[in-house]
């Protein structure tokens, strides 16, 4: 670095006093000035200023010692450090090396006038700069060394014995004005942390939640104390789990952490620092090797609960203050921690005091019957500190109990659980049918002995039963697995089977709400069963979709039904038969009811197997049965039948009146849906033929050229678009040997389709006929004898034929009735290209006039289709001619293919906004100007 590049800072001469009265009034006029300064980096750069521009030191540093941290740090100063350094400049107090750390080691003044001969010099400056003497004086207040004067100067021997004695006058004066600012900046600080301390205190007294105080805490210490973060980590059996942390970028993944200095911490009675051979503090392992940490235990009445961790990525930020105020926040967090362990311990014998309540809010809130087991059984074990619970209850005019829910069982034995039904017959469940009363069961109660069906799975421990009765009745039972030393108290007993009653009860109630809600839910589901068969299209779909719940709606055991079109009846859709596969094509002679059904659309109902056709009787086992034929009418047309059997005695039938009105709902939403799948199909017939239009549009855009040839010396540039999704015109452009192009443009006397197919057919004839025949009169009559083979009666089409010689720009061309193509010449006059010929495909032969044209450089020719002329607006205004060529002469300057796009954009404003009545096509042919 040269010093061209880091000139020194300006800076009067070395000043020079005549007499000591002037050096006095400089000292005193230094001194002045810093004495009401109690801000520390205000005062320090306010020294360093006078000492430059008073005394015209060039390059000034002051630096402050850390006495607590053993370290010196530059704070302010003019040229070379504060100038040229930009990183942090400091020394170790004990660093053998540099003039600096060895004068605030000695307290002794230090004058070399060549640093170079100096042992304890150390060269710190940048290239191109070269310091040769240099001045050091110590800023001591007592015997203790607060600061470090610093003048260095480029020339040797550039400090005298007065330039000491003046900077050893003013460093007293100085170091009387840094001691102040350091005690002004101590109580500001301590000032700071004790309102942060009663921040704290006002944190724990609003009882926020433990992140949210322990984040207070943290996010305090960040204000006070220098740091990149820090985190509380929790300590556990075997380590520390981090618990929340402030400045992190992310917290770490849960697990448990153990590290030595975490223990140092444990051990020690203060706060600990990170000494710079210590391995990395957690979460600083990124962090230089040399940064700082501190840590304090999280300690009350000699407990530890965890660790309080600052950390820095500077070295030596935390000196004596640091550690003793981390040790106050250590202890706020410590007490707040441990708080909040107590309360939570309250909270659980809370818990457990009002766990019988919490039972009989669940079984009173609760509406389901397995909500309220789920409940019951995971409660229960809390409540009785028994090791898990199940509950078995009998199904109406059942014989077993059955187990409904289980919690605490380990997988096998809640497998066995769910597979094991007592009988009503054991003796067990008679006694509690009897007494009423909770039974144990143990080994030692000889009296009563397990169930044989419980026997393998929990016999030789001890089991508590309690009865669940309904209006005196057993309706179910309780079991408790039992902790082998668990004796259970009269009173407790009594509680338990309070226990028991409220399940009980509960279950009573549930059982009455699910069995009106079984009922609601007939009425719902026919309602979701019109939703659904509404909203499907797929008429195979729906019929499942009905053949399957309505059994499941009505209690009938099969389900048929049939889809009619008029001629005859299929059966489309069934359930609870097995018919050897659908759709099956019925006989209506062979099936009366439901020929009557569909003929005068009232139900028919059914009785005996020869009402039934042939294929159906074999799946009947009596001769006569309940069943009835339901018509599906739809805006007074029959569409089909549903047709339900209950093989049930009559007195079981499903035929019930009310069931009647949900196979009538259920028949009317199915005719809906019928109807609804015949339109679905209708419509996707007109959406497939419109997909097969898009083909067509698809097929007929690949006949026109991707890409327009390019021959040197010429331009060409089109613009092709379609009235509607396919039409007739089109152009071609096809290379021709000796440096030849053929050019032709054709519109089919018609538009959609038909029109597109003939144009494809033309377009592929022009290319055969184009590899034998190269003059436009012998194509046209060559394509026209070929079309009007096969054309369709009133299909002809009209067509502009060209070739054209890229060398000498000879045009020769014949046309089929074509709209005569424009020349503009370079001076913008026009001329039209006619020639006689008829329109093609309408006589075998026909004869077609050729003529030339010469095309010179800056000519060109526009080919276009009667849809470009005769274009109308809304006022019925035609296009016409006239108004193209204005508009050709106008722009003829432009590019081809800008040209072609303004020609359109021309038309297109016109007609706006009437629609695009007829195929639109343009093709333009320029010939470039000589360069």
């Amino acid at each position: 670095m040269t010093d061209a590049q880091h000139p020194p800072p300006p800076a009067p001469p070395h000043a020079s006093f005549d007499t000591p009265f002037e050096q006095l009034r400089a000292i005193a006029e230094v001194s002045r000035a810093i004495v009401s300064e109690l801000d520390l980096d205000n005062l320090l750069q306010l020294v360093a200023n006078l000492l430059h521009e008073r005394f015209g030191y060039p390059f000034v540093h002051i630096f402050v010692v850390h006495p607590g941290r053993c370290w010196i740090e530059f704070k302010a100063g003019v040229g070379l450090y504060a100038t040229h350094i930009r990183r942090e400049l400091s020394f170790d107090l004990h660093d053998d090396s540099g003039i600096i750390p060895w004068v605030a080691r000695t307290g002794q003044a230090a004058l070399v006038n060549n640093v170079h001969a100096d042992s304890h010099f150390r060269p710190l400056s940048p290239p191109g700069i070269d310091i040769k003497s240099e001045l050091t004086v110590p800023l001591s207040f007592g015997d203790e060394v607060l600061g470090v004067f610093d003048i260095e100067s480029e020339s040797f021997d550039a400090f005298t014995a007065d330039d000491l004695w003046l900077l050893e006058t003013l460093a007293a004066n100085i170091a009387i004005a840094l001691r102040n600012a350091i005690l002004f900046r101590s109580e500001r600080w301590r000032r700071q942390a004790a309102d942060s301390l009663r921040e704290i205190a006002g944190v724990v007294r609003a009882k926020e939640t433990l992140d949210n105080t322990l984040k207070a805490i943290l996010q305090q210490l960040n204000v006070i104390l220098p740091m990149t973060f820090a985190a509380i980590w929790l300590k556990t059996d075997d380590g520390f789990r981090f618990k929340i942390g402030c400045g992190l970028k992310a917290d770490p993944p849960p697990t448990t952490v153990t590290h030595p200095w975490f223990d140092d911490i444990v051990a020690a009675d203060a706060a600990l620092v990170r000494r710079p051979e210590d391995p990395p503090s957690p979460l600083a392992e990124q962090f230089p090797p040399t940064h700082s940490a501190v840590g304090a235990a999280l300690t009350v009445d000699e407990d530890v609960l965890g660790v309080l961790v600052l950390a820095h990525r500077q070295a030596n930020r935390f000196g004596h203050e640091a550690r003793r105020l981390l040790e106050i926040f250590a202890g706020q967090a410590a007490v707040v921690i441990q708080n909040t362990e107590l309360y939570h311990k309250a909270q659980q014998q809370a818990w457990v005091s009002t766990a019988l309540l919490q039972v009989a809010e669940a079984t009173r809130n609760l509406r389901g019957l397995n909500e309220i087991l789920a409940a019951v059984t995971r409660i229960s074990p809390i409540i009785a500190g028994v090791r898990a619970t199940a509950i078995w209850l009998k199904p109406p005019a059942a014989e077993v109990f059955q187990c409904v829910a289980a919690y605490g069982f380990g997988p096998a034995q809640q497998t066995v659980l769910e597979g094991a039904p007592l009988s009503a017959q054991t003796l067990l469940v008679i006694r509690l049918a009897i007494l009423k009363q909770p039974v144990v069961v143990s080994p030692q109660n000889a009296d009563v002995r397990l169930p044989p069906e419980l026997a393998p799975l929990f016999g030789g421990q001890n089991l508590l039963f309690l009865p669940l009765l309904s209006q005196g009745d057993l309706n179910g039972l309780m079991m408790m697995l039992l902790r082998p030393e668990q004796i259970f108290s009269t009173e407790h007993l009594r509680i338990l089977s309070g226990i028991a009653h409220q399940t009980a009860s509960a279950i009573q109630t549930a059982q009455l709400v699910e069995a009106r809600q079984a009922e609601a839910w007939v009425s719902t589901a026919l309602l979701q069963v019109a939703q659904v068969v509404a909203l499907q299209s797929d008429l195979s779909e729906v019929l499942d979709t009905v053949a399957r719940l309505t059994p499941m709606l009505t209690g009938v055991s099969q389900c048929l039904v049939f889809v009619y079109n008029g001629v005859e009846c299929t059966l489309s859709a069934l359930r609870g038969f097995r018919l050897p596969g659908l759709p099956l094509t019925m006989d209506l002679r062979d099936f009366a009811p439901l020929q009557a059904a569909l003929t005068d659309g009232q139900p028919h109902p059914l009785q005996q197997l020869v009402d039934l056709p042939p294929v159906l009787r074999p799946y009947f086992s009596a001769p006569r049965f309940q069943g009835i034929i339901l018509p599906l009418n739809v805006k007074g047309s029959v569409v089909g039948a549903l047709m339900v059997v209950d093989q049930q005695p009559p007195a079981h039938s499903a035929l019930a009146a009310r069931r009647r009105d949900i196979l009538t709902g259920i028949a009317y939403h199915i005719a809906l849906a019928i109807d609804n799948a015949r339109l679905y199909a209708e419509r996707a017939r007109q959406q497939q033929f419109e997909r097969e239009l898009q083909l067509a549009r698809e097929i007929q855009a690949s006949f026109i050229p991707d890409e327009l040839p390019a021959p040197p010396g010429w331009e060409l540039a089109s613009f092709w678009r379609m009235a509607r999704e396919v039409g007739g015109d089109f152009f071609d452009i096809i290379p021709l040997s000796g440096q030849r192009l053929l050019i032709i443009i054709a519109d089919v006397a018609d538009k959609g389709l038909p029109a597109a197919l003939f144009m494809a057919r033309t377009s592929s004839l022009v290319r055969a006929v184009a590899l034998d025949l190269d003059q436009p009169a012998q194509i046209l009559a060559r394509v026209n004898q070929l079309l009007a083979e096969s054309a369709r009666q009133g299909m002809f089409v009209t067509a502009f034929c060209a070739v054209l010689y890229l060398e000498n720009g000879r045009l020769d061309y014949a046309s089929a009735g074509h709209n005569p193509p424009i020349v503009v010449r370079q001076s913008t006059r026009t001329e039209t290209l006619r020639a006689n010929g008829i329109v093609l495909a309408v006589l075998d032969t026909a004869d077609f006039e050729q003529k030339s044209a010469q095309l010179e450089p800056g000519d060109g020719v526009l080919f276009y289709t009667d849809g470009v002329t005769e274009a109308f607006n809304a006022q019925d205004d035609m296009f016409g001619a006239e108004r193209l060529l204005a508009a050709l002469r106008a722009n003829w300057s432009m590019a081809a293919v800008a040209l072609v796009d303004s020609l359109y954009q021309t038309v297109f404003d016109f007609t706006r906004p009437h629609p695009q009545s007829d195929d639109f096509t343009l093709l333009l042919l320029k010939r470039k100007r000589n360069q």
